[in-house]
Parts: C-alpha cells; sequence; structure tokens
C-alpha cells in the first residue's frame, strides 16, 4: 500500500477542518482492514483546547499551542471503540490549510509519539514534504524512533 485508503485520508482532513485551532489545525483518523478487505473506522481526533476551552487566536496561544491543546492524536486514541484490534489499527495524521490537505514535516511531537507507542497500534501515516510531497508509512517504532532523534532523545539515553 503506497498511501492511507482515501476514504481514511478524506475523513481526517474533513475532521482536521472542524479544529478551531487557529495555528495549524490538525486531524487523525484511526483505522484498519478487516479480514475480508473492508476498511473500519475506528474513531477520529482533532486538536483543540482541552475541556471545550476555546481557542484563543492569540500570538500567546500560538506559542503555547504544542502543550496548551490536546494533540488529534491523543484525541483519537482515547475515542477509539471498544473492542477494535489495537494491533491492527493504523493512523492516518493530516494538516489542513484553508481546507486542503498540506504536507507537514516528519515525526515531532514527543508526546504523541508516547501515546502511539503506548498503545500499540500498527502504523502511522504522515503526509511529507518531499519533492513531491509523499505518504509515508512508519510502523509504531518506526514513528517513535524517528520522533525521538527529531527531539534530540536516543535510546542509548534511556
Amino acid at each position: 500500500m503506497r498511501m492511507p485508503p482515501s476514504e481514511v485520508i478524506d475523513l481526517a482532513i474533513r475532521a482536521a477542518n472542524t479544529s478551531p485551532c487557529a495555528k495549524s489545525k490538525r486531524g487523525v483518523a484511526l483505522f484498519f482492514i478487516d479480514d475480508g478487505g473492508v476498511v473500519r473506522f475506528s474513531s477520529v481526533g482533532v486538536n483543540t483546547p482541552p475541556g471545550g476551552l476555546p481557542c484563543l487566536r492569540t500570538e500567546a496561544c500560538a506559542k503555547r499551542c504544542a502543550s496548551y491543546c490536546v494533540h488529534a492524536e491523543q484525541r483519537a486514541l482515547c475515542a477509539v471503540r471498544y473492542g477494535d484490534p489495537l494491533s491492527r489499527l493504523e493512523a492516518v495524521h493530516v494538516k489542513t490549510v484553508d481546507g486542503a490537505l498540506v504536507p507537514g514535516g516528519g515525526p515531532s511531537c514527543l508526546p504523541c509519539a508516547n501515546a502511539v507507542m503506548d498503545a500499540e497500534i500498527a502504523a502511522f501515516w504522515l503526509y511529507e514534504v518531499d519533492d513531491p510531497p509523499r505518504w509515508r508509512r512508519y510502523t509504531t517504532r518506526e514513528f517513535y524512533d524517528a520522533t525521538a532523534a527529531h527531539v534530540g532523545l536516543w535510546r542509548s539515553e534511556l
């Protein structure tokens, strides 16, 4: 599979576009493919302030967004339906600008990598800046290791 199923990408984009975040609209859709080859959705998440608090849309809010908001990955993992096979779930992460999918960077958020690693899902898809932009599938371990390297945390230090 060179890219996640289009219906999963579309769902993640629709979710991202509901985010009230003024800095960066992000969405995640969790899915798995059942034994019959049918795509099954488990949950979606968007980045938003916690507990229904508003996005303040200020410069100060934007600077603290990464630590203030609940990230889309975290929301989606919290909403996984009971009984869904975690070890078969894959996450599609998107970023939108003006309602359209745009490429982002590679793995970079350690709290989200920790949540993904702890949930032991199968894979994490990112639409990354490249020439041309492309979808990249990471195993959970690859996603975690790439994030740890990005933030300067090496496994040998753990």
